[in-house]
């Protein structure tokens, strides 16, 4: 943390509601940060701090918030919630954070309706949208399965394509989506089984050109022992007479700092303190002699190892790896079949003991490697390779997202149709069904229609507007009543003349399934299209998930994921009541 510049001061309490023009101004400048790192037409936002230090720069929900400092209680509230969300879906952040925004000021705005009514009306649509969006009957839901690969490379390609510091051309992003698609399919286990993690481990190298990542079976682990400089070479490994190599993961300090035992610190003489240390040495080799008698090949610590013990471990022909890191050893459980070894004063169980069946030197860009195998295992290697630091940062985040959505079609494959058609379609339903349902939601929430229409207006042009941030500026939005779906179109251009072939912003819907002379202009909130009466109650189609047409080419799909996109909904919404439902901000301004 940084030191203050200025001596603290006497506490300057301020008081602050949502009417407060400083605090909307506030609210307003963080939505418009949001809203314009949504999509692959986001802009690059470069973060630092105000006395210095490192630039950040990301359109990541996770990389931004992380770099950035609220002191608003308002502001850190939303922040709170988003991150939260991140922490369960890695993905989103984005989307909840924006739509909670919209959502608020919205609110505010509706100034005929008071607040407490406008988050009941709230509550009352979120419902209705959790319920239409996990239904048979959604209209804006793809199927997606592994026996489409064509859709799961779509699906893959249109999270890697959301973030513009990644720098992914056509090609390479064709190419990485195949990278992260094989390496999901390469962690599927054929049947179910209990796993600590991901099964995809991830490996960085910078001032590499994209093209140069690749997935690899097994795990690889940094190995500095042999110079890379000679190239790959031999690995004299102990092996148990089934040809398998046995390994010992252990998680505690090998040093001889003896931090198994001594949790407190003491002041003792020199001769006691060296007495104890020789002490732990001692333990420590008779540890390596149980591994060598139970012929264990590779030692894997996840701290540092003492030199004696070291030199003691090649005396005895095992291989060692030392200074694992935290993030490794979970993937050598599952790869090992191995159990952590907390101490190497007492012997562990023999059955802590993992196996594998070949364990070989690589040199992979220059850098020594173990690259280590077992036969009908569901763990391999990402290498993922980045020309610059911050293009790997996006990159890595931007891949762990993306085998996250991957994950969730295991559970139910479904994604949801993007590149903002889901959100228009999602206003165009609540409005259709406040309008069915109009007198008993009237009842139900007793309010009247006004205010009804106006809550309701407010809710939907939220997710117009979160559309709307998916656009490129040299594009218009237009919708069409049947779908509902958005449709991105050049300015100038006249669609209802237009003779090329093109389709809405996810390609489910192309020009072959409507006639393109009903196509309306979305011009948002001010002037939407649907308050004058453009939908009406036999516009809106139920047409069920949507089934891939002829026309329809998988290769260009704009797909979401749906856990994540239900999940950004909910959180924004709950969210937006909670920060409604506060009559004052309270915080110290010094």
């Amino acid at each position: 943390m940084g030191s203050r510049q200025e001596a603290a001061q006497e506490s300057h309490i301020q008081r602050q509601t949502l009417d407060d023009p400083e605090l909307r101004a506030a609210l307003k400048a963080f939505n418009e940060l949001l809203s314009t790192s949504m999509g692959p037409h986001g802009r690059i936002q470069s973060i630092q701090n105000g006395v210095g230090g490192p630039i950040t720069m990301t359109t990541s929900s996770s990389r931004l918030l992380s770099a950035m400092s609220f002191s608003r209680p308002c502001l850190r509230l939303i922040v709170s919630s988003v991150q939260g969300h991140l922490r369960n879906h890695h993905d989103g952040g984005v989307l909840a954070g924006s739509l909670c925004l919209h959502l608020v000021l919205n609110a505010v705005e509706v100034e005929s309706v008071g607040r407490k009514c406008v988050r009941e009306v709230y509550e009352v649509l979120l419902k209705l949208i959790d319920e239409y969006l996990t239904s048979d009957d959604c209209a804006v839901s793809v199927t997606v399965d592994t026996s489409k690969v064509k859709v799961m490379l779509s699906f893959v390609r249109s999270i890697l394509a959301s973030k513009p510091v990644c720098g992914l051309r056509l090609a390479s992003a064709n190419y990485l989506a195949q990278l992260v698609l094989k390496a999901f399919l390469n962690s599927v286990p054929d049947v179910s089984s209990s796993f600590l993690t991901d099964r995809v481990f991830n490996l960085q190298f910078d001032k590499k050109d994209i093209t140069s990542s690749e997935v690899m079976e097994g795990l690889l682990l940094e190995w500095p022992e042999k110079s890379a400089a000679l190239g790959a070479q031999e690995l004299p490994v102990i092996q148990e007479s089934s040809k398998n190599v046995r390994v010992a993961l252990v998680t505690v300090s090998m040093s001889g700092d003896a931090e198994e035992f001594l949790t407190n610190q003491m002041e003792a003489q020199p001769q006691v303190v060296q007495s104890a240390a020789d002490l732990v040495l001692k333990k420590m080799l008779a540890f390596c002699d149980w591994l060598h008698e139970k012929r264990v090949g590779i030692l894997l610590c996840q701290k540092v190892i003492h030199p004696k013990v070291k030199s003691y471990l090649r005396q005895k022909g095992i291989v060692f790896v030392e200074r694992l890191g935290i993030q490794p050893v979970a993937y050598i459980q599952d790869l090992t079949g191995s159990r952590p070894i907390s101490s190497v004063i007492v012997p562990p169980p023999e059955s802590a003991l993992g196996q594998l069946n070949s364990v070989t030197h690589r040199v992979v860009h220059n850098k020594g490697f173990l690259h280590l195998q077992k036969s009908n295992s569901y763990v391999c290697t990402l290498l993922l390779c980045g020309a610059v630091d911050e293009q790997l940062a996006e990159l890595k985040s931007v891949v762990h997202s993306a085998l996250k959505g991957l994950y969730s079609t295991l559970q139910r494959p479904v994604a949801l149709c993007g590149g903002g058609c889901w959100q228009i379609h999602l206003a165009s339903y609540v409005r259709r069904v406040v309008l069915e349902r109009e007198d008993e939601l009237c009842s139900q929430l007793r309010v009247t229609r006004a205010q009804l229409a106006a809550a309701t207006n407010a809710f939907a042009s939220s997710f117009e507007s979160t559309a709307l941030s998916l656009l490129s500026p040299s594009l218009r939005a237009w919708v069409d009543p049947q779908h509902c779906h958005m449709w991105h179109v050049p300015e100038g251009v006249d669609v209802a003349a237009e003779t090329t072939a093109f389709s809405c912003a996810c390609g489910m819907v192309t020009d072959a399934d409507i006639d393109t002379s009903t196509l309306q202009p979305l011009l948002g909130r001010e002037n939407s299209v649907w308050r004058d009466g453009f939908l009406k109650r036999d516009d809106f189609v139920k047409t069920g998930c949507l089934g891939m047409k002829e026309s329809v080419n998988p290769d260009w799909l704009v797909l979401d994921t749906l856990d994540c996109v239900v999940a950004a909904v909910q959180t924004a919404a709950m969210t937006a009541n909670t920060v409604l439902s506060i009559t004052q901000y309270i915080h110290d301004v010094n």
